[in-house]
């Protein structure tokens, strides 16, 4: 696209629809420099910044997360101490609201180069804070940690099941050393060890079946 003249688009996101494209692209014009999220039409009409107004800011490094729905779309913010907060942003109004992070939000959690991974029907939102796993329930804005920042980093996430109701994680084994899998049931609020000694495993859509390597 023209527009990005000596510049770069390093991450493009379909809406749910289809009818939508999130761009993320860092420009270096010397009138137009910086980082910014950028949402057009499916057919390449209706281009428009989503980050030109606080608490978005050229300098600050940004990232797009997901599409909760064709009008709202999620946004990493990396803050000045290098941690991470999470914005939805209404793509007609332009509008950011703090959904994850420290300020404002209801939800007082940060990442630190992890990730949000949000379940299938965006109820639920795991949240990879340094190595330490976090389960956000959205809209009760409530949050359980598995491990505190005191002990080592332990956890990764390894993906939801379609129903919302499990994910797979997996977790140091502090006694013999080696990750072993779990599963965690939402509704239960509790894991159960699937298997010891696997680091890598992905969850079927059903949640009848566990691939790993």
């Amino acid at each position: 696209m023209s527009i990005y003249n000596r510049g770069r688009i390093d991450d493009v996101s379909w809406s749910p629809s289809g009818q939508y494209l999130a761009f993320h692209g860092d420009q270096f014009l010397e009138e137009f420099w910086g980082e910014f999220i950028w949402v057009v039409k499916g057919d390449g009409t209706g281009l428009k910044n989503l980050t030109t107004d606080p608490p978005f800011y050229p300098l600050r490094a940004l990232a797009i997360n997901e599409w909760l729905d064709d009008q709202t779309l999620t946004i990493n913010l990396w803050e000045g101490t290098g941690a991470q907060s999470l914005y939805q942003v209404d793509r007609i109004s332009g509008k950011a609201t703090l959904l994850i992070g420290y300020g404002d939000s209801k939800i007082p959690v940060q990442t630190h180069g992890g990730s949000y991974d949000w379940s299938p029907t965006r109820e639920h939102i795991v949240i990879n804070q340094a190595g330490h796993l976090v389960l956000v329930n959205v809209s009760q804005a409530s949050e359980l940690w598995f491990s505190t920042m005191e002990e080592p980093p332990s956890e990764i996430f390894r993906g939801w099941s379609q129903d919302d109701q499990q994910f797979l994680y997996s977790q140091w084994d502090k006694e013999r050393g080696g990750y072993n899998l779990w599963l965690w049931d939402v509704a239960r609020g509790e894991g159960e060890k699937v298997l010891p000694h696997v680091y890598q495993a992905a969850l079927s859509p059903d949640g009848s079946r566990v691939a790993f390597l």
